[in-house]
C-alpha cells in the first residue's frame, strides 16, 4: 500500500512538472461595424472599429458585403483596409441600384477571422431627370423660327444625362417622338437653342425634355404663335389735295402692326400709267407709321396721273 501511495506521488510531481507556465489564451479579433453612411444608387459608406486583437497581432482587416446574409472574406465583394488605425472607413463602390445589400467588418489575426455585426441598407433607385420651377423662355420670333432659353435642370436624377434638349409640336404635350426636336449635349446646365422650320401665323407647344438610364423627363410646356408670313399692311385712306398745275399733296393713312414682319418703308408711288411700281424713280417713302403726307412734284400740266400707296418688309411689297 506504501509503494503505491509513494507512485502515485511521484506520478503527480512528474505531471505537476511537466506542464508548461501557463500561456495567454488567444482567440480571434473582436470587431464592430460602423453604421452605414451616403448611400447612392452605386455607392455606399461603411467601415469597422476593432475593440479587440484576440491576443495576436491583426493580419488584415476590412470590410465585406454580398446580397446574401453573412458574408464573409471569402467573397470577392470585399475592401481590405491598409491603415494601421484601429477604426476605419471605406467608399463601396459598383453596386446596383435599388438593391439590399449585407455588409460586416471584419478583422484577421494568427487564430482566425472575426466579424462585425451585420448591417443591412439599400441602394437608391435611378429616377428621371427633374427640371427647375423656371420656364423656359421664347423670344426672337419670326415667321419661320424662334428661341428657346432653358434653365439648368434641378437634378438628373442619380444617372448621367445621356441627352437634352426641347421638342415642340402644333400639338400640346410635345415629346422626343415629335418631328420638331433639338439635342443640346449631355448635364444639367442651362442652354439654348433655335427652333425652325415653323410656319407662319402658326401656334405651337414647347417642352425641354432630358434622358438619364431611368428614361426621358419633360419640363413645363409653354406656347407661342409665330408671326404672319404675308406682305406689310396699307392704310384704307389715300387722298389727293392742293392739285396744281406741276404738284399735288398725297396723304395716306395710318397703318397697325399686325405681326407681319416690320415694315421698311412705305408711301406713294405715281405713274402716267395705272398700276405704278416701286421700280419707277416717281415715289416718295417714309418710315411713319402713322398718317403722312407727301409732295408730288415735277408733274406735267393736264396730264392724268395714277397714284398709290405701297408698304414693303422683308416679305416684299403689298400696294393699296
Amino acid at each position: 500500500m506504501r509503494r503505491i501511495f509513494l507512485l502515485s506521488v511521484i506520478l503527480f510531481c512528474t505531471f505537476i512538472q511537466c506542464k508548461k507556465p501557463s500561456e495567454k489564451v488567444k482567440f480571434v479579433p473582436g470587431v464592430a461595424t460602423i453604421a452605414v453612411s451616403s448611400i447612392t444608387i452605386n455607392s455606399a459608406i461603411s467601415g469597422g472599429s476593432i475593440t479587440s486583437n484576440g491576443g495576436a497581432g491583426i493580419i488584415s482587416k476590412g470590410l465585406v458585403w454580398s446580397t446574401g446574409s453573412n458574408p464573409t472574406i471569402l467573397l470577392t465583394t470585399k475592401i481590405i483596409d491598409t491603415t494601421t488605425s484601429i477604426s476605419y472607413s471605406s467608399k463601396i463602390t459598383g453596386l446596383a441600384e435599388n438593391t439590399i445589400y449585407h455588409i460586416r467588418a471584419f478583422a484577421t489575426n494568427s487564430i482566425g477571422t472575426g466579424y462585425g455585426d451585420e448591417l443591412t441598407f439599400k441602394t437608391t433607385s435611378i429616377v428621371l431627370p427633374t427640371f427647375s420651377d423656371s420656364l423656359l423662355i421664347i423670344d426672337s420670333i419670326t415667321d419661320k423660327m424662334a428661341t428657346a432659353h432653358v434653365p439648368s435642370l434641378k437634378s438628373e436624377g442619380g444617372s448621367p444625362i445621356s441627352a437634352k434638349g426641347i421638342a415642340w409640336s402644333t400639338n400640346a404635350n410635345p415629346d422626343i417622338s415629335s418631328p420638331g426636336k433639338t439635342s443640346n449635349g449631355l448635364g444639367t446646365a442651362g442652354f439654348s437653342t433655335g427652333i425652325t422650320g415653323l410656319s407662319a401665323n402658326t401656334t405651337y407647344y414647347v417642352r425641354a425634355y432630358a434622358t438619364n438610364s431611368a428614361g426621358t423627363s419633360y419640363g413645363k410646356e409653354v406656347s407661342f404663335k409665330t408671326i404672319l408670313n404675308g406682305l406689310p399692311p396699307v392704310s384704307d385712306t389715300i387722298d389727293v389735295f392742293y392739285i396744281n398745275k406741276n404738284s399735288a399733296r398725297v396723304y395716306i393713312g395710318a397703318v397697325k402692326v399686325d405681326g407681319t414682319a416690320p415694315i421698311i418703308s412705305r408711301g406713294v408711288v405715281w405713274s402716267t400709267n395705272q398700276n405704278p411700281l416701286i421700280d419707277l424713280s416717281t415715289k416718295s417713302s417714309s418710315t411713319e407709321m402713322g398718317w403722312i403726307d407727301f409732295n408730288l412734284t415735277g408733274l406735267v400740266s393736264k396730264q392724268i396721273y395714277y397714284v398709290r400707296e405701297f408698304a414693303t418688309n422683308s416679305v416684299g411689297t403689298r400696294y393699296g
